[in-house]
């Protein structure tokens, strides 16, 4: 079945005001495809971890157009690491934390920016089967957001944070369990 154009652009604008109707009671919703909770067990890589370099994704254009800064960001996952105890520091056999941040805009709703916030931890692993060390993501979480062009910029930090605390929060757990 085929859609016309004007269909097609009417499902489209109610599909976005769908998720803005959705951005507007929760701003950012888990992405469990995208997230820890759909691997058990990667919660246990976190466990002991006391220091990581970091990594931050280019940032989106039109993010970057609004105002927001890699330095910005990078200050703010520095203090909220810092502050679960996790030391950022600049040595490559750290285990390391991605950030990274998608942005999608539709020609439908031009004053709407969709982003998706993910944070994962990538460290050396051996796979037994192989006999071989790698390094690869062992833990992950991503949330999504939708908001209006002006109030996108601003509210990528309360998202950093959200990302981020998720990351020290599960590594404080992980590493009590131990203890237990």
């Amino acid at each position: 079945m085929h859609l016309d154009r004007t269909t097609f652009c009417v499902v489209a604008v109610l599909v976005v005001g769908l998720l803005a109707g959705v951005a507007l009671t929760a701003p950012f919703i888990p992405n469990p495809g995208l997230s820890e909770e759909s691997e058990p067990g990667s919660v246990l890589s976190l466990r002991d971890l006391k220091r990581v370099a970091l990594v931050i994704e280019d940032l989106p254009p039109h993010l970057l157009d609004l105002g927001l800064s890699e330095q910005v960001v990078r200050n703010r996952l520095v203090e909220r690491l810092q502050r679960g105890r996790i030391e950022v520091v600049d040595d490559e056999e750290a285990p390391v934390v991605m950030f990274l941040i998608d942005e999608a805009i539709d020609d439908a709703a031009p004053d709407a920016i969709a982003f998706n916030l993910t944070i994962s931890l990538r460290q050396k692993v051996r796979v037994e089967r192989l006999d071989l060390a790698v390094e690869t993501p062992t833990w992950h979480y991503s949330r999504v957001a939708l908001f209006g062009n002006p109030e996108a910029a601003k509210m990528v930090l309360p998202g950093v944070n959200l990302v981020v605390d998720k990351l020290v929060t599960k590594a404080m757990l992980a590493t009590k369990r131990k203890a237990s």
